[in-house]
């Protein structure tokens, strides 16, 4: 495979918002090339890389993907919202209600390794819910191909912040509505591993293969439901003790051109 004429076709599919169908350059991309790909996309759309959505953290995403570890994907900048947004984009896939971490000033990659639980005010300093909504040109192929087309990065929503420490994991709890009608709840028992161990694996395998983790960045630390699917005119909100509601409105999507 070419990975650099793979990598053109995805960056062009995202600029001129087009789904990129079947291929053989689709099938069988192993991980490691999956981010060599993903980095050249990420250099052809030169914009500024506001936060990451990662992939990997539930059994769900795992298993859909055949990767056994967290993945992740670049969100650019104008791409995050606050409390609400209104959404038209043909790559819609739907939405997830994530937990978001935001890098502290004082992160020190080269530390990681030393870090226990009580150092973890050191490398996140607000949290915050959310409702990702990816986006993927990618209409088949292994979870390789969804990797290397930027872990199926769109948008998101993000409410008001609490200070991490601040944060308490066993109060987390969330209602969504789907048009005004409950739809379901959750928590955080839905990732396979702690939060913020899985986010430093994250950017610890992250920042070994070249990706800059940056201090006021968000991380979206992987869905808390199943994907959600959604319709033109839909709305998704989400409710919870902890944090302000957060909603999203889909003016067109989950179309193809």
């Amino acid at each position: 495979m070419y990975f650099k004429d793979f990598s053109q076709k995805l960056a062009k599919c995202r600029a001129e918002k087009f789904k990129l169908h079947s291929s053989d350059e689709t099938d069988e991309i192993f991980l490691a090339d999956a981010f060599n790909i993903q980095a050249q996309v990420i250099s052809l759309i030169n914009k500024e890389i506001i936060g990451w959505k990662l992939g990997g953290t539930n059994d769900g995403s795992r298993n859909a993907t055949g990767f056994y570890e967290v993945f992740w994907g670049p969100l650019f900048d104008k791409t995050i919202f606050s409390s609400s947004a209104t959404l038209n984009d043909p790559l819609l896939l739907g939405a997830e209600v994530e937990i978001a971490l935001k890098v502290s000033a004082q992160l020190n990659v080269e530390e990681l390794s030393d870090f226990t639980e009580v150092d973890y005010g050191k490398i996140f300093s607000q949290v915050a819910l959310a409702i990702e909504l990816p986006c993927s040109s990618v209409t088949s192929g292994g979870g390789g191909a969804i990797v290397a087309d930027l872990c199926a990065s769109g948008y998101a929503v993000i409410s008001d912040s609490i200070h991490y420490h601040k944060y308490d994991s066993s109060r987390l709890s969330f209602d969504v509505y789907l048009n005004n009608k409950f739809l379901l709840s959750g928590d955080d028992n839905y990732l396979c591993e702690k939060l913020e161990k899985l986010v430093v694996d994250f950017i610890t395998s992250a920042s070994a293969k070249g990706f800059l983790i940056k201090p006021g960045q968000w991380i979206l630390a992987g869905g808390l439901t199943p994907l959600i699917e959604v319709r033109d005119g839909d709305t998704v909100l989400v409710k919870s003790e902890l944090f302000e509601p957060i909603s999203a409105c889909f003016a067109s999507a989950c179309t193809q051109r």
